[in-house]
């Protein structure tokens, strides 16, 4: 059996009086790949902010690997939240690639890369950048270090974004919709990417509207809308034979 690497129970969050995720349970096993769908304004994208606590949360409790994210419990029940230093050193075992890419602009690739780990674990910059040109390779992006974002292409700038999230060799990653800023030309190069790291064996929360990919890769397939998680299971079951009616309608309007 694998190891649980992921673990929410009971997740509650709120924008002022807006409940945007209501009493939810999300579990993902080590070196397996779950997708999460749904409608614009369900809650998926707050969901995995909330995995890497850039979200607080409201109510319920995030675990990666059983080490309780973004919180101490309390003598009297309760939590507090970590401090900023403490934050910084869980999120190291998380890479995050966002669907706007996020890369510094006034910094070259290979730049990039190496500003985690040069700034934060103190890597020198000859082994930073050994490990960039390896993952850079990795993601077909060999003989771009020297490039600014602004001259590569949305897929380009993608598999660069991915190669950036492992420099720090996190123990899972996260996608927030990495596809959809770009156009379906550049989409492939990116899923191909994605798909590599899945059969490497890498722990992955994918947030996706791209149901082949969620077909042909996930472990698990989860579909949430208003909120909540509706339906959970294979993606046989989920995407193949839903079992609710919300499901169905969502389903029937994509595929």
């Amino acid at each position: 059996m694998s190891a649980v690497a992921v673990s929410a129970r009971g997740i509650v969050k709120r924008f002022g009086s807006r409940t945007v995720l209501s009493n939810v349970d999300f579990e993902v096993l080590t070196g397996q790949v779950s997708c999460v769908i749904g409608p614009s304004g369900s809650g998926k994208s707050t969901l995995l902010r909330c995995l890497n606590s850039l979200e607080e949360i409201e109510g319920g409790e995030v675990r990666m690997f059983g080490e309780l994210q973004g919180y101490l419990p309390t003598p009297d029940g309760g939590y507090r939240r970590l401090s900023p230093g403490r934050l910084a050193e869980q999120r190291e075992q998380v890479g995050m690639v966002f669907q706007n890419f996020n890369l510094f602009p006034h910094m070259t690739v290979v730049q990039n890369l190496v500003c985690a780990p040069t700034l934060l674990r103190k890597e020198t910059g000859p082994a930073a950048r050994e490990h960039a040109a390896e993952l850079l390779s990795m993601v077909g992006m060999t003989g771009y270090e020297a490039s600014y974002p602004a001259h590569l292409s949305g897929g380009q700038q993608q598999r660069v974004a991915i190669a950036r999230a492992m420099m720090m060799n996190p123990r899972v990653l996260l996608f927030d919709e990495p596809t959809s800023a770009l156009d379906a030309e550049r989409v492939s190069e990116v899923l191909d990417v994605m798909k590599k790291l899945a059969k490497a064996g890498k722990t992955m929360v994918v947030v996706t509207h791209e149901l082949g990919f969620a077909r042909e890769v996930a472990n698990d397939v989860t579909f949430m809308d208003e909120g909540a998680v509706v339906e959970a299971g294979s993606p046989a079951e989920v995407l193949g034979s839903p079992k609710r009616d919300r499901t169905r309608a969502f389903l029937s309007k994509v595929l």
